[in-house]
């Protein structure tokens, strides 16, 4: 019998460790710190983005680079004077009209994010990859506002932003996390998937190849990968993978801590953002009907 095509080549799942990088068994708090600052940036361009709508004309892609007008002074500060501005805030109770505890500690950890951080993507969002057949599946959207993502803007977005950025590196070896870029959103749209069932099977699959032609998942079984999905389907997408869904980074837009499949310890929120074009304005007050008149 024909045995039925797949898109994955089928080897023997190896395990290889990475002599020089001990297993993770509890995830490193600086990594997800840093991944936090990531997603809070993110989440600026997103207002950003919003802001600017109304004129398509003049929407852009942001970039990662630090704004040296905003800290030309902050980022000279030492850690202990910045302690001690954390402090005495605290302490004042002077934390209104700002969402920073202290804007002077977290410009200079923001500013180490941007110079230190890595990250490796994995080839398959490259543009040399637009030949596969799943090639929609990984690759960039080509028009993150078009009106029919609706409010999965913020995982395309995402992607778009990230491949974008200066935090990306080639070489794996320096990276100090490591992006599975599938969208579970086109997954959802795809009549070759569709179903939440083959979603899953789909990213298993996936995973598992990521596992046999690099060596970077089996060094720390995934607790340095994350992924993206703001789709509720998203979910279920890592259910079928012990490994993904106990250990990888999901990047999700949950509305709540206590959704099923999220982990509070290491999964990350991301705001969901739904662009829209701007309404038609309500008439003026005196050029409104008068409701009362029908009951006088």
């Amino acid at each position: 019998m024909r045995r039925p095509h797949t898109c994955f080549s089928e080897k023997p799942q190896q395990h290889l460790i990475l002599p020089h990088r001990r297993l993770l068994l509890v995830r490193p708090p600086l990594l997800l710190v840093l991944l936090l600052l990531l997603t809070l940036t993110v989440s600026s361009w997103l207002a950003v983005f919003l802001c600017g709508f109304s004129k398509p004309q003049q929407q852009q892609v942001p970039s990662l680079e630090f704004n040296e007008s905003l800290n030309n002074n902050n980022a000279h500060h030492s850690s202990a004077e910045s302690v001690q501005d954390r402090n005495d805030s605290l302490s004042s109770g002077n934390l209104l009209g700002s969402p920073y505890h202290n804007w002077q500690l977290f410009a200079s950890d923001f500013q180490e994010m941007l110079h230190k951080l890595k990250i490796f993507v994995y080839p398959d969002a490259s543009m040399n990859q637009s030949s596969s057949p799943f090639a929609r599946v990984f690759l960039p959207n080509p028009n993150p506002f078009h009106p029919k993502l609706a409010n999965y803007f913020s995982e395309h977005m995402f992607k778009v932003a990230l491949l974008r950025s200066s935090l990306l590196t080639p070489h794996p070896q320096d990276a100090h996390f490591f992006f599975l870029p599938f969208s579970v959103n086109t997954l959802r749209n795809d009549p070759r998937v569709h179903s939440e069932a083959s979603i899953s099977d789909f990213v298993t699959q996936y995973t598992t190849r990521i596992s046999w032609e690099y060596k970077f998942w089996n060094a720390s079984r995934g607790t340095d990968h994350f992924y993206i999905c703001c789709h509720s389907v998203g979910r279920e997408a890592a259910s079928k993978h012990h490994d993904l869904h106990n250990n990888a980074i999901q990047v999700t837009c949950s509305s709540s801590y206590f959704q099923r499949l999220y982990i509070s310890h290491k999964d990350v929120g991301l705001p969901q953002v739904w662009p829209r074009p701007p309404e038609k304005l309500l008439n003026p007050p005196e050029l409104r009907y008068d409701l009362t008149q029908l009951y006088c």
